[in-house]
């Protein structure tokens, strides 16, 4: 930015005060002036493109400026070189999908470091591509690493993300409910059908045997027990089979066993089979009481079978 009492016609640089010029910038004659009564102009002459026609690395290049009647001026331009001393990523992990986009952000140190060139690649761009601006498109599942640098440093600088992308899981097959003379199953569009297999159909989670027949009653998987109602779904929470109550996991389903805190009361299910226990208890040494009816523990004064105890707060029997 140059003001001068007259009109101002150019602007360049030189690598002494009064050495050749280069790079310059030129304007036609202007006119207006300012509230100051001075000509003010703005130039946009690349430093770097200075440097590279002055054939050095100065430490310190000159402004010339002319005005129209053909008064020259110059002023000093100190250059000051700041590497940078590290890069880093927004993030370094990260997890996408095939056909996502993420942007990388980079940042330096010092923050008033000179960034003149970053570049970005991917060590895998069936994986995962990167553009010039840091934007990771997700192209193939896989792992990949996607590298920022700075080669114009005087010593490299360089930070990396991993990017795992997934494929998309495939669309859920459709299919309807068949009855034969010996139950349910579920025939899929293409005529096949699930079976050894545990599968979510409209919301509720169901079973099928080995011959793809769908299961009620409980059902053993991975070492834990569930149960299905008569209509082949999973059942949650209370369950009343035979003449047992068991507690089913609201979470995914799978029995309870030992102390269960259910809607603020406590209620103890046998480890060997998970039915709720009734009466006197004795457990981890110390003796409970749970209501015959409901299974629930009984803390404070109770009376059995014509004789009073007392319960503490945690179930045991005081005396």
């Amino acid at each position: 930015d140059v003001a001068d009492s007259s009109p101002i016609s150019a602007v360049g640089f030189s690598a002494t005060a009064d050495g050749p010029i280069v790079e310059r910038g030129a304007e036609v004659y202007p006119t207006e002036r300012g509230e100051d009564g001075l000509v003010h102009r703005h130039f946009d002459v690349p430093l770097t493109d200075a440097l590279t026609s002055i054939g050095g690395d100065p430490s310190t290049i000159y402004l010339q400026v002319w005005d129209w009647p053909a008064n020259r001026g110059s002023a000093p331009v100190a250059l000051k070189a700041i590497p940078m001393t590290s890069l880093a990523l927004s993030q370094t992990s990260v997890a996408l999908s095939v056909g996502e986009t993420l942007t990388l952000g980079a940042t330096h140190e010092p923050a008033d470091a000179n960034v003149t060139a970053l570049t970005w690649s991917s060590s895998n761009e069936a994986v995962a591509t990167v553009s010039a601006d840091g934007v990771v498109s997700a192209v193939g599942a896989g792992e990949a690493t996607v590298s920022v640098t700075d080669p114009t440093q005087p010593s490299l600088v360089s930070a990396s993300a991993t990017i795992r992308v997934e494929a998309p899981a495939p669309a859920p097959k459709t299919g309807v409910w068949k009855w034969d003379g010996r139950g349910w199953w579920y025939r899929y569009e293409d005529g096949s059908y699930p079976s050894s297999a545990t599968l979510v159909i409209d919301g509720a989670t169901y079973r099928f045997d080995a011959s793809g027949y769908m299961r009620t009653g409980w059902a053993s998987e991975g070492g834990q027990w569930y149960y299905h109602k008569a209509s082949g779904a999973q059942a949650s929470g209370w369950v009343l089979s035979g003449v047992r109550w068991y507690y089913l996991n609201p979470d995914g389903g799978a029995m309870m066993t030992g102390w269960v805190k259910v809607g603020g009361t406590w209620y103890y299910l046998s480890p060997a089979g998970g039915a709720m226990a009734t009466g006197w208890l004795k457990e981890g040494g110390h003796w409970y009481y749970l209501d015959r009816t409901s299974g629930a523990m009984v803390t404070g004064w109770l009376r059995i079978w014509g004789t009073w105890y007392h319960f503490a707060d945690n179930g045991q029997l005081i005396g």
